[in-house]
């Protein structure tokens, strides 16, 4: 058994990729199936979310910007449960791309995939979240991934964005000879009575054609109780039982793309 590494992105900020990686990371490992999340954003909302949760403090013995510069990620990892690890980021992942500049292009892209080969026979699914700019950061994730997909909100601006994420995916592949696959385009943040919303969904599904997912995030408050208390799913109330229940019709679609039957419940 080899990791499989999933990639949700977008360009812009503020489309939900964060918090759909990390609700489905932790969605699989409640399922008991082993999963490690690479924070590698210096803004650590991923991080932060998963604090919330498990109340735990994210200091682990090697900061990961040090691991990935030099060479060793065995001391950035956090254990929060017997399925799920994180390796957590902070501001000073911000020093990274510095870090490697002086290094050549394709170098400097693949250390993210070079230094995760220890762990891939230790978990199933490894999540990588990184800022909403293109950067070695970025490319890292990329090459890295094994699965990537698109996230929608359902907006002009981030439909608009969306495309130009795939040309990217895209280019990058052939650049660089990149492994991953698309596993479609995911629309978040939809409301039911929105005119723009409508329309956005009209253009994405005539774009992406079949890759767009039949499941969608729909616009629900208690995922920012969810960001700022912590995920809840057990002895939660309706809206948190209804909020889980969207999101697990989307991991569980995101498996079904990439030939996981193994489906979380």
């Amino acid at each position: 058994m080899s990791a499989k590494v999933i990639y949700n992105y977008n360009f812009k900020g503020g489309t939900g990729k964060t918090t759909l990686s990390v609700i489905e990371a932790y969605l699989l490992s409640q399922n008991n199936r082993d999963i490690l999340f690479v924070d590698l954003d210096p803004q650590s909302n991923a991080t932060d979310m998963f604090n919330v949760t498990f109340k735990t403090e994210m200091n682990p013995t090697t900061p990961l910007v040090d691991g990935l510069t030099k060479g060793n990620l065995a001391n950035t990892i956090i254990k929060l449960d017997e399925h799920l690890s994180v390796m957590p980021s902070d501001w000073s992942m911000s020093l990274f791309n510095d870090r490697v500049d002086k290094l050549e292009t394709k170098t400097r892209s693949t250390i993210l995939a070079s230094l995760l080969q220890p762990f891939m026979k230790e978990f199933e699914y490894i999540f990588v979240d990184t800022p909403p700019s293109m950067s070695s950061i970025t490319n890292n994730a990329l090459f890295a991934a094994d699965y990537v997909t698109a996230v929608v909100q359902t907006q002009r601006a981030s439909f608009q964005s969306s495309i130009q994420t795939l040309a990217y995916y895209n280019q990058f592949k052939k650049d660089y000879e990149a492994h991953y696959q698309f596993a479609g385009a995911i629309l978040y943040l939809f409301a039911t009575g929105g005119a723009i919303d409508r329309e956005v969904v009209t253009k994405a599904k005539d774009f992406f054609g079949d890759a767009i997912f039949v499941n969608k995030i729909y616009h629900r408050e208690r995922v920012k109780r969810w960001a700022e208390k912590g995920i809840k799913l057990e002895n939660s109330d309706a809206w948190d039982k209804r909020t889980a229940a969207m999101y697990k019709l989307v991991t569980n679609e995101m498996l079904k793309r990439i030939g996981d039957n193994n489906y979380v419940r």
